[in-house]
């Protein structure tokens, strides 16, 4: 198993600007290679677009695919303490209901391609404004099921921001999505059983 620090592993980065957004700009796995049933954590950073004067305040969120790997427990958003964090991530389920048509229309048309076995919008619990150079860590653990016995996981990784217009519903029309991540994950065969 790999044994040194987080190690990048960012297998597919489409940026598809837009302005008031935060793009997936680095994605690191602490363990590359896990047996089912083991957790790792996945420190993903995202980066304000380029033109930041264009900036408006608002949810800067993650939507997360996970195929053949479960969500864990740690999701920590703005880890680094740059928006005022670190905060506890939101899991948003009407933001994620939204996100999955109107990120789909700007980015990638058909999210069944990826075969995901759960989708779950994170996002930041206060509003915050893209700041140029000052990046927004989210912290999360994911865990190989026991029922896979090897090959390679893989989280599907939007990221962006809701202005919201001030109602806290969520609204395709205030959804602006900047790119998208595929990170793999290799599970291994759980390793034969020790005989006596």
């Amino acid at each position: 198993m790999i044994q040194n620090s987080f190690r990048l592993s960012l297998l597919l980065v489409v940026s598809l600007l837009a302005s008031s957004c935060f793009y997936v700009g680095k994605v690191e796995i602490e363990e590359q290679d896990i047996f089912p049933d083991e957790t790792t954590e996945v420190k993903i950073k995202l980066y304000p677009a380029s033109n930041t004067e264009s900036a408006h305040l608002g949810y800067t969120f993650l939507l997360i695919g996970y195929v053949d790997i479960d969500r864990g427990t740690i999701k920590k958003i703005d880890a680094g303490g740059h928006y005022g964090g670190p905060y506890t991530a939101v899991r948003d389920l009407d933001l994620r209901n939204v996100l999955l048509n109107s990120c789909a229309t700007s980015a990638i048309p058909d999210l069944d391609e990826f075969h995901a076995d759960e989708w779950q919008a994170w996002r930041t619990p206060v509003k915050v404004m893209a700041d140029s150079g000052l990046s927004i860590k989210f912290r999360h653990s994911v865990t190989a099921p026991s029922t896979v016995q090897g090959g390679l996981a893989r989280l599907v990784i939007y990221s962006g921001q809701w202005i919201d217009d001030g109602d806290g519903t969520p609204a395709s029309v205030e959804m602006f999505c900047s790119g998208l991540s595929v990170v793999g994950i290799n599970i291994r065969p759980s390793p034969p059983a020790l005989r006596d």
